[in-house]
């Protein structure tokens, strides 16, 4: 899992410092309100960003359904009445493949895959198209194919939007969902410029 702060770089470093302490709670609370036990994830802390290997304990259905769903209740509350400047909106990215130790944090595919998919460019276009939302989340194809479509969260498969994701290295699908918002309505296409 990676979970981003947007507009980290935006902000004071007084107001980076309460950014990340918001999404350390944020991200403690949502998974202690699922029934997770964060404290045995393998967490690489990147200022405005956590890279979690969940270990095998950790249910996918759990995380996918009632954790995505407490981190954006708990998004909503601590946003509540803060200007849109001060509020914290998260990008979380969700893939299932091997991932090990390394000696600068975690190693494997699949941390480059997850860490490409929270940075792509039509979850990071959701966001602003949803200025409301708290939440975007992209699922790689192997966690919607096997958690969402085989109906294992109460979430279906039409509260998410197949996306193409090209970003360095990485040409892939996922599929994106935003909390509060018709994702299948949002233009996540940047226009064309128009001709000089």
């Amino acid at each position: 899992m990676s979970a981003d702060a947007e507009g980290y770089g935006r902000r004071t470093d007084p107001e980076k410092s309460v950014a990340q302490a918001m999404l350390e709670s944020v991200l403690s609370d949502a998974a202690l309100d699922a029934g997770l036990r964060r404290d045995s994830w393998l967490r690489q802390p990147k200022g405005d960003e956590e890279l979690a290997v969940l270990p095998g304990e950790e249910l996918e259905p759990k995380v996918v359904g009632p954790f995505l769903d407490a981190l954006d209740d708990g998004l909503a509350r601590r946003n509540f009445g803060l200007p849109p400047s001060k509020r914290l909106r998260l990008r979380v990215a969700l893939h299932h493949g091997v991932a090990y130790p390394a000696p600068l944090g975690f190693g494997g595919q699949a941390v480059v895959h997850v860490s490409r998919l929270v940075n792509a460019e039509p979850v990071r276009r959701a966001l602003v198209l949803a200025p409301d939302a708290n939440l975007a989340v992209i699922l790689s194809p192997e966690v919607f194919d096997h958690v969402v479509r085989q109906g294992y969260t109460e979430l279906s498969p039409r509260d998410f939007r197949r996306v193409e994701v090209e970003l360095k290295e990485i040409t892939a699908a996922g599929w994106l969902r935003v909390p509060g918002a018709d994702v299948h309505s949002l233009e996540l296409r940047e226009a064309a410029p128009a001709p000089s």
